[in-house]
């Protein structure tokens, strides 16, 4: 007999974000950029190569600033 399932809100909020970022990284990359390895809570975007944006758990866009 299954009962009901549990989740802390802590672990749910893991998930959350993780889903989030497995999302948004399959919709970038089939616009044609590409996306990095999470780092720092932030998930680095490329295009053409070059670094783009990092993008938050929150969904905040963080651009690169020229130099």
């Amino acid at each position: 007999r299954s009962g009901p399932i549990f989740i802390s809100r802590r672990r749910q909020k893991i998930m959350d974000d993780t889903l989030f970022f497995r999302e948004l990284a399959i919709h970038l990359t089939r616009e044609g950029f590409t996306v990095q390895k999470e780092e720092d809570g932030l998930l680095p975007v490329e295009l053409d190569g070059a670094p783009l944006c990092r993008i938050s758990k929150k969904g905040a866009i963080r651009f690169k600033q020229e130099e």
